[in-house]
């Protein structure tokens, strides 16, 4: 499996959209910092045909030192989870009767959607 870093992630971008590599850079920083802050404020962003990121914290709970077999107390923290869409599900296991949208749909309508969304989400704030 190969990784996807945020450089291929605007390079893909630059070469499907035709915008120069600061457009797509500004773009994909912006998806990312908006997730930072929705995370840091304990909201949740929904994506349609993609799915929802939100943050949840885990309460303090009982644990132990496997080394020296001491009980701690683990502290509350706050972790970040991703619920995949079913549309996103469908076509990770490549079940395309579900609606899921395909390759050749317009990615210029879809990637402006999204900044749509994302600044809905920063007005929010």
């Amino acid at each position: 499996m190969e990784t996807i870093t945020k450089e291929k992630i605007v390079e893909m971008l630059k070469s499907k959209l035709d915008l120069s590599g600061i457009a797509c850079s500004e773009i994909v920083n912006q998806i990312f910092s908006n997730l930072q802050v929705i995370s840091s404020n304990n909201k949740k962003l929904s994506i349609k045909n993609f799915g929802s990121f939100y943050t949840n914290v885990k309460a303090a709970r009982p644990g132990m030192n496997f080394h020296t077999k001491e009980k701690i107390i683990i502290k509350p923290r706050a972790v970040m989870g991703f619920i995949p869409s079913k549309a996103l599900k469908d076509l990770i296991n490549k079940r395309p009767e579900a609606g899921v949208l395909k390759v050749s749909d317009n990615i210029e309508e879809r990637i402006n959607n999204l900044i749509y969304k994302f600044h809905q989400v920063k007005a929010m704030l």
